[in-house]
């Protein structure tokens, strides 16, 4: 039995719905109200709205007899129909996961956490869409856009490349194959793409703005000789700058100096007696080495390295001599 039917509701109704329409079918249908019914419809459709409520009231049993609902229901349905039923369901968890980012900002971690878990739960769902009906483009571009919103450019570029070869027409799908290829530092891939793409969508406002943001590292990379930049590893800013390439290799390095010799024996003599010629002058010789010490005065000398004063350690007990 349909208990979405006997109530009159679809399945997405409120308790507070269905609660009206309860009491709105018991009193239209109530035994007492059909006192001369011979086919006894009153008693059998009150039966059904008792069974029925029996379990809406319930939220657990509610659950459970959505699911099963659902599956009845989707059995009875095309594939194309079905996989359609993934999408729109993906379609909502991607949408509640872009306000939750869009709401919470950056810094919020557990805003990120839960949009995280609403992003995989979107692709879970394209996915099991994909499995029902591979050539739908949509479900792939849809997968590929959370792919996206989750830096995963290696499966974004892998489905936008399935969607351009199931629909060579569709603007998302070169959009996000140049946007992956301009991520993974290859800017000079990703504008021949959307080169391609505008040949077939001349003048498409999404696809001509993403060419004046790739526009500083087409040029970079061009100037430089080079087809790749440097690549940004997990977990860092996306770029949105202008990088330097990677150098040519070829006649423009820099020459490297060469080494220099050791200097012979004469020049480290020489070079021994300036920097003495050019010490301060220390403590007097029979008195301290020159070595650092610590302290104004004499008497204040009380931390110093090296040897002490030249009449000798003194022992302990022994005053010293002045």
């Amino acid at each position: 039995v349909d208990h979405y039917e006997v109530f009159g509701c679809a399945p997405a109704a409120t308790l507070a719905e269905l609660k009206k329409a309860y009491h709105e079918k018991l009193r239209e249908f109530h035994p007492d109200k059909r006192p001369n019914s011979s086919t006894g419809t009153g008693a059998r459709v009150t039966q059904a709205l008792l069974d029925a409520w029996e379990v809406f009231n319930d939220p657990a049993k509610r659950e459970a007899y959505d699911e099963r609902w659902q599956r009845h229901k989707e059995g009875s349905l095309p594939v194309a129909e079905r996989a359609s039923v993934r999408r729109r369901e993906g379609n909502e968890l991607y949408k509640a996961a872009q306000a939750l980012s869009k709401a919470a900002g950056p810094e919020s971690l557990s805003a990120a956490a839960e949009a995280l878990k609403q992003y995989q739960a979107a692709i879970s769902k394209y996915s099991a869409g994909v499995e029902l009906d591979p050539q739908d483009h949509r479900l792939r571009s849809n997968r590929a856009l959370c792919y996206a919103a989750l830096k995963d450019w290696t499966r974004c570029r892998q489905d936008a490349e399935s969607v351009i070869k199931l629909r060579p027409d569709f603007m998302k799908g070169w959009f996000l194959l140049a946007k992956a290829l301009w991520k993974q530092g290859s800017p000079l891939e990703a504008q021949r793409q959307l080169d391609h793409g505008l040949s077939l969508l001349p003048q498409n406002a999404e696809l001509l703005a993403l060419g004046m943001e790739m526009a500083p590292d087409v040029e970079a990379c061009r100037s430089e000789g080079c087809q790749r930049l440097p690549r940004v590893s997990s977990g860092r800013a996306s770029r949105n700058v202008s990088p330097a390439c990677t150098p040519p290799q070829g006649n423009s390095r820099v020459a490297t100096p060469p080494p220099r010799s050791p200097p012979r024996r004469s020049e480290r003599l020489s070079e021994r007696r300036q920097r003495k010629a050019s010490r301060s002058p220390g403590p007097p010789a029979d008195e301290f080495e020159q070595t650092p010490h610590f302290g104004d005065t004499f008497a204040e000398r009380t931390a110093r390295f090296g040897t002490s004063c030249s009449r000798g350690p003194r022992l302990p007990g022994q005053a010293r001599s002045t």
